[in-house]
């Protein structure tokens, strides 16, 4: 039984060698030109997926640079704010003890003429 097996799987690899050298030599030269073709075309996706991938690690280059510049200036303009806010709100605890002063100086004034007009028997 092997032997027969043996005999058939030898018969079907001339058979199938047999097509290939028919193959070959009606299809050989178009095959020939499809494989360097094929090869033409690879080496162009290459290069161009070389060019593609330099051309975005340029732009990723770029980008981090627009995106630190940008982000220093906003840092920069953030500490303008807050020492402009800061400097506001000194000034405006400033001006309300000023006022804040004068008043008591002004309820104090009016406490002491109306203690006077009490004493006096002015009310």
């Amino acid at each position: 039984m092997k032997n027969k097996n043996n005999k058939n799987q030898e018969a079907e690899v001339e058979a199938i060698d047999g097509i290939s050298a028919i193959r070959d030599i009606l299809m050989g030269e178009q095959i020939a030109e499809f494989r360097a073709a094929f090869d033409d075309h690879k080496k162009a996706m290459g290069a161009s997926e070389d060019g593609l991938s330099s051309a975005l690690k340029d732009l990723e280059q770029k980008m981090d640079k627009r995106i630190d510049a940008l982000e220093k200036t906003i840092n920069q303009k953030f500490a303008k704010l807050e020492k402009l806010l800061s400097d506001n709100v000194e000034n405006l605890n400033n001006r309300i003890d000023a006022v804040s002063d004068a008043d008591k100086k002004n309820l104090a004034s009016m406490l002491a003429s109306l203690s006077q007009n009490l004493a006096k028997g002015d009310l």
